[in-house]
């Protein structure tokens, strides 16, 4: 604490990566320890340091700011790639460095009891993995897919404003409508049915609302809903002008949960009912497909839980995902109903 009404927090952060891939031919494909010559090897390191600042300033009473920035200092460095036989490589790619300022305010106003508004913007900023950088590699459906050594870190505007207004007894909403304003995203790009290559796109959106509700009871018993909607669209893309307009990959339009929750005594159960909305992997939108192989389907499935705590360091429970065993598909198969029983210790 400084000063009478604020409180000023302050730290660091330092994160190092480091990746080496290999892939060799298999005189059995069987056995993954009958390797023969190597096929192809990535490798490279990134390095990121960042110090970070917060000032949390209680103007009034019923009304909180919060002031603060970030700073982040990023390299890549040792990029390195080798398809063996092909004409070019090995290749040995340039180290990169790129910093950012990332200011962010925020205010918290509770002008009744039991309801709160909040509203804040900020900058975000995002550098590319080792994996998105230097990784390349192909699905066993014949399909390639490329990371790229010259990927830019994306950044970040997000506006958010929301509400949190208690009800009757033990219940409470929420409420938050947010948008974010992206440059340089890092975004998969389809070059053709079997290569698709990783890209900074001029521009995108996304923007929607996130709605919760949640009821809890005197026995023990807490019921609760929540509901996502984003609207994400690429505003802007040079490199390939035809995905302007359409639906960012990997981010379904709905999604939400509806479950309970029961504790009494050392007994606690938990179901939760998933909803997922398709979403598209193709960046003009184009895979429509689905229930088979390679397709992200709708679904919605139920999991539950039941815990038992023997004592204060052993309980034993038992869990449920899938239960009605549900068939759908991302990319893969998803898994069908399946059950696990565990013993877990605290000490």
């Amino acid at each position: 604490p400084i000063f009478n009404h604020q409180i000023l927090t302050f730290g660091g952060a330092y994160r190092w990566e480091y990746a080496d891939t290999k892939e060799k031919y298999l005189r059995n494909w069987k056995d993954e320890t009958s390797t023969l010559n190597l096929k192809y090897q990535s490798k490279g390191k990134t390095r990121t340091w960042a110090f970070f600042v917060q000032d949390e300033i209680v103007l009034k009473e019923n009304l909180t700011a919060y002031l603060g920035f970030r700073y982040d200092d990023w390299k890549t460095y040792d990029g390195y790639a080798n398809q063996v036989g092909s004409k070019g490589y090995p290749k040995e790619y340039p180290s990169n460095t790129e910093t950012s300022f990332s200011p962010k305010i925020s205010l918290v106003y509770k002008p009744f009891d039991g309801t709160l508004l909040r509203g804040s913007v900020g900058k975000a900023f995002r550098p590319p993995t080792v994996y998105e950088l230097y990784r390349t590699w192909t699905a066993s459906s014949g399909t390639t897919y490329a990371g790229n050594p010259n990927l830019k870190p994306e950044t970040t505007t997000s506006y958010e404003i929301g509400i949190e207004q208690r009800l009757w007894r033990g219940a409470k909403f929420s409420f938050t409508y947010f948008y974010n304003d992206m440059d340089d995203l890092i975004y998969r790009k389809t070059v053709n049915s079997t290569y698709q290559e990783l890209i900074n796109v001029g521009s995108a959106e996304s923007k929607g609302f996130e709605a919760g509700f949640e009821k809890v009871f005197d026995l023990g018993l807490k019921i609760f809903a929540n509901l996502t909607y984003t609207d994400s669209e690429i505003k802007k893309n040079k490199i390939k002008p035809q995905t302007e307009g359409k639906r960012l990959t990997y981010i379904p339009l709905w999604m939400g949960n509806i479950g309970a929750e029961f504790k009494r005594g050392k007994w606690s159960f938990y179901v939760v009912g998933r909803y997922m909305d398709k979403w598209y992997s193709d960046d003009e939108n184009k895979d429509k497909k689905s229930k088979v192989y390679g397709s992200y389907d709708e679904y919605f499935v139920v999991d539950v839980k039941a815990n038992y705590q023997i004592n204060q360091w052993m309980g034993l429970s038992l869990q449920g995902y899938n239960i009605f065993d549900r068939k759908y598909y991302q990319y893969y198969k998803a898994p069908g109903a399946s059950w696990f029983a565990e013993i877990f210790l605290k000490f």
